[in-house]
């Protein structure tokens, strides 16, 4: 009965310690549909760059080896950010943890460039994205991706060169390019955002190196709008295009309810065939 009672316990225990394990620890695997961007593109993507010292860091969750925690750091430069956004000298920042949790991974006592989210919270645009290391190659990459228009002779707002059509019929089944190329300031970067029958860009879509979304297997969940983001230095630029999706008939013809003569005079009155 003792051995019984200290094996239950022990389960138990495994049980729990699981538990909270998995509760807290979500270690992941990168999105392979999720681009990969550089130094300048996270630069252009983020409404807050900063160059920042980490002060020192503060565990939220510690369970062995995963680890999520906030940073607190003292700014140094702010290389962008959005015109609504107040960035004092001190704060501090959740959201940072290991690379198994498909975090960015900080030190006390270090400079990094970080890109935030216009609440001061670690971005993440790309697999451990928001931060990077203050080398100079790095600071100078990353003040790449901001200029001011107003300021500056080489800074032009994108402009998107080849518009498609507003409005594109495609047949159940079928395939589209839609094209998003621009003009500007380079380096540009392109997303794509849908708002339609589904929650999410369709399953059967891909974007191309030239930011041009590759659309197949069109049905019902695929129509709705797409709208192309462009973005560089100077700001950004959008164009939307709705996407509706002819139906391939099925089944047979049917006639309902048609009324006919039966010229028999056995059968005097008219008659309901049956559907055909």
């Amino acid at each position: 009965m003792a051995t019984y009672n200290r094996i239950f316990a022990c389960s138990s225990l495994v049980f729990i310690l699981s538990s909270l394990f998995l509760k807290t620890v979500n270690p992941c695997s990168p999105n392979p549909y999720k681009p990969d961007r550089d130094i300048t593109e996270l630069a252009i993507l983020a409404p807050v760059v900063i160059i920042a010292r980490v002060v020192n860091i503060s565990v939220d969750s510690n369970i062995q080896m995963f680890t999520q925690y906030s940073a607190c750091l003292n700014v140094t430069e702010i290389i962008k950010r959005d015109d609504s956004v107040s960035i004092p000298q001190t704060f501090c920042t959740k959201h940072f943890g290991t690379e198994a949790m498909c975090l960015s991974h900080v030190f006390p006592n270090i400079s990094y460039v970080f890109y935030l989210n216009t609440d001061l919270q670690a971005r993440y645009d790309a697999h451990f994205s928001a931060a990077r290391p203050a080398t100079d190659v790095v600071v100078a990459l990353a003040r790449r991706g901001y200029c001011d228009v107003e300021n500056s002779t080489n800074c032009v707002l994108p402009n998107v060169t080849d518009v498609p059509k507003k409005l594109i019929a495609v047949d159940e089944g079928g395939s589209v390019v839609l094209t998003c190329h621009a003009s500007g300031t380079k380096p540009y970067v392109v997303t794509w955002f849908y708002k339609g029958d589904s929650s999410g860009m369709p399953l059967y879509s891909t974007i191309g190196y030239d930011g041009s979304l590759f659309l197949r297997k069109m049905s019902t969940t695929s129509r709705g709008k797409y709208t192309c983001i462009v973005k560089n230095a100077a700001g950004s630029v959008s164009r939307d295009t709705r996407i509706v999706v002819r139906l391939k008939p099925c089944g047979g013809v049917f006639m309902v309810n048609k009324r006919m003569d039966i010229t028999s005079p056995d059968f005097p009155h008219e008659y309901a065939p049956d559907k055909t």
